[in-house]
Formats: structure tokens, sequence, C-alpha cells
């Protein structure tokens, strides 16, 4: 009961004040707002290997498995740690 009692209240929270909420969710959670921007700018058709291994990854219940672009996320933060930091090599 508690559970959607404050389950109803986020919401609310996200529909009546979405600036606020994001704000709430980037300082939260940095690394997935960061994650987001990235991968919402990635377009990719799904094979159908990867469908069945997202079938599968919902039923095992593996959250990890179900995010997609996250190889190419580690690649592009490392892209832009490497561009931040030229002196310390590749």
């Amino acid at each position: 009961m508690f559970y959607h009692f404050v389950r109803g209240i986020m919401n609310f929270f996200w529909h009546q004040s979405p600036l606020e909420a994001i704000e709430w969710f980037k300082s939260k959670y940095p690394e997935r707002y960061d994650y987001l921007l990235f991968a919402r700018n990635q377009f990719r058709g799904w094979t159908v290997e990867e469908l069945k291994q997202i079938r599968q990854d919902v039923k095992n219940k593996n959250v990890k498995g179900l995010v997609r672009f996250y190889k190419e996320y580690e690649l592009y933060l490392l892209e832009q740690e490497r561009k931040a930091n030229p002196s310390q090599g590749n």
C-alpha cells in the first residue's frame, strides 16, 4: 500500500514539475543521466539474436543485460577522458 502511495506521489511530481524532476534525477543519478543523454542519439536496428537475448534477460531478471549501447557508452567515456587529458597517453 505504501509503495503505491509513494509511486503515485513520484508520478505526480514528474508530471507536475518536470524541470524540477529532471534536476532531481541529475543530482541523484548523474551517471544514469549522462548515459541517457548519450543513448538518445544512438540508433540501430534489432537483430533476431538481440531480441532473443532480451527475452532471456527479462526472464532471468537480468537488468544489466537490458541496457542497450552500454559498450558504446563506455568507449565514448574513454574518448572524452582522452580528450580531457591528452598528455596521459592513449
